[in-house]
C-alpha cells in the first residue's frame, strides 16, 4: 500500500495492486477517477510508485510475469517507456534510484540479470555478472547499487557496471533497507537503525520500510502474530502511541498530521493520524 497525492491540495489517496487490479482510493474508500484498472493476466509483484521530481507526476508500475506496465495518475498507460518485457520473470518490484542528477530504474530477473535503465526504459548501466536475487530490493548506498543475494552476499555495482562482493555474517531472515541517510537492518528480532539497536519482542515481522517525511525519516515494521505496528524515528526511538493494530506492512504519508495506512482484517484498511 502506497500513500499518494494525485490531485494536490493535501488530500491523500492510497494506491495498491491486487492479483487482478490496480486501485487508487481516497480516505473514504472511494475510487479515484479512472480507477480501478482490471487485468486479465495476474499481477506478480507489489505496486511500484515513482515520483522522479517530487512533483506528484507519478508513474505507477505493474509487473505481470515478464511484462512491465506503466501508468500515470489518471490511469492512462505511459507511452515511450521502452522496457516492456524481460527475458525471464521479474522477481522484485522495479525500483527507482537517483544518484546525483541521474535517474535509474532497476529491474531484477529470475535468470540473474540486473537491468539498470533510464527513465525511458533504455539500458543505462551494463552489468555482466548474474545474481541469485533475494527478496531484498536493490538499493542505493554510497552511489552504488546494492544487491543482497540469497546466499547473504552483498554485491555492490558501480555506475560503470563494476561489481565487488562481501559475504555477510547474518541469519537467514536478514533484511536490509536504505533510503537517503537512513540505513536499516533486521536480523531475526534485532532491528538496527543507523547502527542503533532497537530490540523487538520475539515474533514474526514484516520487512522494515523507510519513509522520508518533512525532512525526517520514519521506519515501520509489523509483528504479524500479535498484529502490532511499530514506528521508529531515525534515532531508533519508538514514536509515542505505538504499537497500534495492523496486520500488514504499513505505509506513511506526509499529510498534516502525518498518517499511517495498514491493512486491518481481510476486507479493511486502517488509516491512522500521527500527531
Amino acid at each position: 500500500i502506497e500513500t499518494v497525492e494525485i490531485a494536490g491540495g493535501g488530500n491523500k489517496q492510497i494506491a495498491f495492486a491486487t492479483s487482478d487490479a490496480f486501485y487508487i482510493l481516497d480516505r473514504n474508500g472511494k475510487d479515484a477517477k479512472g480507477f480501478p484498472i482490471k487485468f486479465k493476466d495476474k499481477v506478480t509483484q507489489p505496486l511500484s510508485v515513482f515520483d522522479y521530481d517530487n512533483n506528484r507526476n507519478y508513474r505507477f508500475v505493474i509487473v505481470q510475469g515478464k511484462e512491465v506496465l506503466m501508468y500515470d495518475k489518471n490511469g492512462k498507460a505511459v507511452k515511450g517507456f521502452g522496457f516492456n518485457r524481460a527475458k525471464s520473470n521479474i522477481v522484485q518490484s522495479p525500483v527507482h534510484i537517483r544518484m546525483g542528477n541521474k535517474d535509474y530504474i532497476v529491474v531484477a530477473e529470475e535468470n540473474g540479470k540486473l537491468n539498470i535503465l533510464s527513465r525511458v526504459g533504455k539500458s543505462r548501466v551494463s552489468v555482466s555478472k548474474s545474481f541469485n536475487f533475494s527478496e531484498i530490493p536493490v538499493a542505493e548506498e554510497d552511489n552504488t547499487f546494492v544487491v543482497i543475494t540469497k546466499e547473504n552476499t552483498k554485491e555492490r555495482i558501480s555506475q560503470d557496471g563494476k561489481v565487488s562482493s562481501q559475504k555477510l555474517d547474518v541469519g537467514s531472515n536478514y533484511w536490509f533497507a536504505i533510503l537517503g541517510n537512513t540505513k536499516v537492518t533486521l536480523d531475526d528480532n534485532l532491528l538496527r537503525i543507523n547502527g542503533k539497536l532497537a530490540e523487538l519482542p520475539l515474533g514474526l515481522y514484516t520487512r522494515p520500510e523507510i519513509f522520508n517525511i518533512s525532512r525526517n525519516s520514519y521506519i515501520t515494521i509489523t509483528e504479524t502474530q500479535e498484529k502490532k505496528v511499530f514506528v521508529f524515528d531515525k534515532n531508533g526511538e519508538l514514536l509515542n502511541g505505538f504499537p497500534v493494530y495492523g496486520t500488514s506492512a504499513a505505509s506513511m504519508g506526509a499529510a498534516s498530521p502525518k498518517n499511517l495506512v495498514v491493512k486491518g482484517d481481510a476486507k479493511n484498511v486502517v488509516y491512522y493520524s500521527i500527531n
